[in-house]
């Protein structure tokens, strides 16, 4: 190793550092990434049968009845990828989509208390089961037909509320549900009094990527997303990076204020030197939260739970699955989502955000649609969001509960810009 000295250092392998560290790498920039853990992925990481239960139950060996490890890819935060979204267009530019072997999800699909089949197709021109009546239907054609035209100068989308645009096309509250839960991603209600833009944006993202097939607008890597920080990391490495794992943190160096490096005994005892000098750092938000630094707000708590099952989804053999429960059919403030990935071996996940003392209680909606659980294996995490960057130290937030990547990626615009000083152009990136 010439020297510890490096335009960047990136503290973590998560999907959102990693894109970070290959776009940093292909502006010319001398990076190096690092990661406390021995794996790529950090909190999402994907693991086998073995390491599943080395995580959740390190005195226990798993049932020989499950199989052997290779026939298993298990994601602890399991998210899809929109199939024309910002993502895959990254995937493509940077040539990481050439590590990645793709398969679309089956079915998108969200529960109803109000039909006798609770798990409803989201409706397409030539699926009207969803609907309870001929209005409803038309009025929700007619808000997709204006969502799908270029000009929508008719209504100035950032100075009226969602709520106010969905009121315009008479949307009830199934429909209005239904475009901004399952087709823009909002976590809970309050996008409903946020700027309409915000989600007409999300909307055209996800009819964009319908548009290409006919069944989801989702794909998902068939060995799991650990595919992704891989590619992302060798991308590093080819543009001259630096990427290390196992490595910690032990203090971040400040010189007049601003970041000027990193500490780490792991380093120090791989290499001969001191430190790591960069005069910017970026980290998962577990560097902040840990040393105390005023630089992250955590703003809930998120339960998953892991489920391995016997059986599919009743009417859904063999498929892969996106289920949203809204929080109206619950009584909550925000939705539950359950992922079906792995098939063959009916490997499911519930996700979402925690409203009070008994977690594993919030869940009990998901529970209801998959029962009988033959292994629950149940974490819960804090989520942690930037509220301030200075110092040239940016902290990335934590992932949040949907089931979707695509909400994640607003922040790698973000952070890009404030680095470089230029937005990040997806048809203009280096494809060297």
């Amino acid at each position: 190793m010439e020297d510890s000295n490096y335009d960047v250092i990136i503290c973590g392998t998560g999907i959102i550092q990693g894109i970070l560290s290959s776009l940093l790498a292909m502006e010319g920039k001398k990076v190096i990434q690092i990661d406390s853990n021995p794996h790529y992925g950090g909190d999402g990481q994907c693991v086998n049968i073995f390491d599943l239960w080395r995580i959740f139950r390190p005195n226990q060996k798993h049932p020989d009845d499950l199989g052997k490890n290779r026939d298993w890819n298990i994601d602890l935060i399991p998210k899809f990828m929109l199939s024309n979204g910002r993502l895959m267009k990254l995937l493509a530019k940077t040539k990481v989509l050439k590590y990645l072997e793709l398969k679309y999800i089956d079915e998108n699909l969200i529960y109803s208390d109000k039909t006798q089949e609770k798990l409803l197709k989201i409706p397409t021109d030539n699926d009207d089961n969803y609907f309870q009546n001929e209005e409803q239907r038309i009025n929700y054609q007619k808000f997709i037909e204006f969502i799908s035209q270029d000009n929508q100068q008719e209504f100035n989308l950032n100075q009226i509320s969602f709520n106010e645009l969905a009121n315009k096309f008479n949307l009830d509250q199934q429909n209005i549900e239904l475009v901004g839960k399952m087709l823009a991603f909002q976590l809970n209600d309050d996008y409903l009094n946020q700027p309409a833009n915000l989600t007409v944006e999300k909307i055209k993202l996800y009819l964009q990527s319908k548009n290409k097939n006919s069944s989801s607008p989702f794909v998902y890597p068939i060995y799991g997303l650990g595919g992704l920080p891989e590619g992302f990391s060798r991308l590093v490495a080819i543009y001259g990076g630096t990427v290390m794992l196992d490595v910690d943190i032990d203090e971040i160096l400040f010189d007049k204020g601003q970041v000027s490096g990193i500490k780490s005994a792991k380093y120090k005892e791989m290499t001969e030197y001191e430190s790591i000098n960069a005069p910017i750092l970026i980290a998962d938000p577990s560097h902040a939260s840990h040393r105390q630094l005023k630089r992250v707000n955590n703003v809930g708590k998120i339960i998953r739970c892991v489920c391995i099952l016997n059986h599919p989804i009743p009417g859904y053999d063999n498929q892969s699955l996106s289920i949203n429960i809204p929080n109206s059919q619950t009584g909550r403030k925000n939705d539950i989502y359950i992922t079906i990935l792995d098939e063959s071996h009916f490997v499911q996940a519930i996700i979402t955000n925690i409203e009070t003392n008994d977690p594993e209680k919030e869940l009990e909606a998901g529970f209801n649609l998959i029962n009988p659980v033959l292994e629950k294996f149940i974490n819960v995490s804090d989520v942690y969001i930037q509220n301030e960057q200075k110092n040239n130290l940016y902290f990335t937030n934590s992932y949040n509960a949907t089931n979707v990547l695509d909400t994640e990626i607003d922040q790698v615009f973000e952070i890009y810009k404030q680095i470089t000083g230029k937005n990040l152009d997806l048809n203009d990136l280096d494809e060297q």
